[in-house]
């Protein structure tokens, strides 16, 4: 089982006022999480993480990806939603733009999350307008086994695509500089809760978290956050078995 992680970041321009300083702490959060064994005990040969890439540098980190069997693909930063193509946009280096649907790769298993504004605009808008649960429990996690059960979820399921939005189309999605963007944070809460409230024996069974149901899990808290102004969104298959995004064992 091949797996590759790519985790784009684009906090703003350096003392602009719509500058991110959560960016870097998703970029955080997703690479612990993805590193524990509940998140899969990714290697680090695994996680590639690039901050403000030009498009070009972007489609070669893409390009190097190679063929894979799983692929959990990252933006946090800025971004809009444009009517012309119906798609959301992300914003790179040097305020570059780069459609979403191009990280869209085809014949592999990808999940894609887009933690990025999604306000709808006709043409480019402006600059201006833009673990310590589960550590106690750690007795009982099995970071091999881990790694085994999040590899065979993969295998399960179908080459299919997951997309995930931080927001709906319109809306803006928030960041706080302590604990990162409302939904990334919400998404590892979410599982970081799951995992506790577990109660299996790890030496014979497992049990795995899916992408739809964290999602689901994540959604109310991003909605009470943001006082109703944010409202998650995700695509996805009509019907299972779907990628994991947790597992215990």
């Amino acid at each position: 089982m091949t797996r590759k992680a790519l985790i784009i970041s684009n906090p703003g321009e350096p003392g602009a006022e719509n500058y991110c300083n959560g960016v870097f702490r998703d970029v955080e959060n997703y690479t612990a999480f993805l590193k524990s064994p509940i998140g899969g005990l990714w290697y680090d040969n695994e996680i590639n993480s690039i901050n403000r890439p030009t498009a070009k540098e972007l489609l070669n980190a893409i390009a190097a990806i190679g063929s894979v069997d799983y692929l959990f693909l990252v933006f946090s930063g800025h971004g809009w939603y444009s009517e012309k193509t119906r798609s959301t946009i992300i914003t790179l280096k040097k305020d570059e733009d780069f459609d979403s649907s191009n990280l869209k790769l085809r014949n592999i298993r990808q999940t894609m999350i887009l933690d990025c504004c999604r306000e709808r605009y006709d043409e480019r808008p402006t600059a201006k307008s833009f673990m310590e649960k589960a550590a106690r429990r750690m007795s009982q996690i099995h970071p091999d086994l881990c790694r085994l059960a999040f590899d065979r979820r993969i295998e399960e399921a179908p080459r299919e695509l997951i997309v995930l939005s931080g927001c709906s189309i319109g809306e803006r999605s928030g960041d706080d500089p302590q604990s990162g963007g409302a939904y990334s944070s919400s998404l590892i809460d979410a599982a970081r809760d799951w995992c506790e409230a577990q109660n299996i024996d790890t030496t014979r069974y497992f049990a795995s978290l899916s992408i739809p149901d964290v999602h689901q899990s994540a959604t109310p808290s991003v909605i009470r956050k943001r006082g109703g102004r944010q409202n998650p969104q995700i695509e996805k298959p009509r019907s299972g078995p779907y990628f994991p995004f947790a597992v215990i064992a």
